[in-house]
């Protein structure tokens, strides 16, 4: 059992399971034995929204999409843009334009 608020990471080698747990744990695969809770719930039991939102991956590989910085950090448009700006600040990318344009991969952005 994993208290509520705990950040808990997934390590292993190839193979070891990390991707299935994944996802298992976001249902993107059903689980053909056993039984997965959060909150003391099943989670096959819950709305996949709800589920996705209570939960937060962070892969180890970035991706990022074709369309604005600002879809790329928020896709939901959960948040307003002052909030994002002072995120983009607190990581020291400052100047950022929230509007600009991300190509598929980032591929006109530096990897550094």
């Amino acid at each position: 059992m994993v208290p509520s608020g705990t950040k808990v990471g997934i390590v292993g080698p190839t193979g070891a399971g990390k991707t299935t747990l994944t996802n298992l744990l976001t249902r993107l695969l059903e689980p053909t034995s056993g039984s997965i809770h959060l909150s003391s719930q099943n989670i096959t039991t819950l709305p996949l929204t709800q589920l996705r939102s209570s939960i937060t991956l962070i892969p180890q590989e970035t991706t990022l999409f074709a369309g604005s910085l600002r879809f790329n950090l928020d896709p939901a448009g959960q948040y307003a843009d002052k909030e994002m700006v002072r995120i983009l600040e607190k990581v020291e990318l400052i100047g950022c334009d929230l509007d600009m344009v991300v190509e598929e991969e980032g591929a006109n952005l530096s990897h550094g």
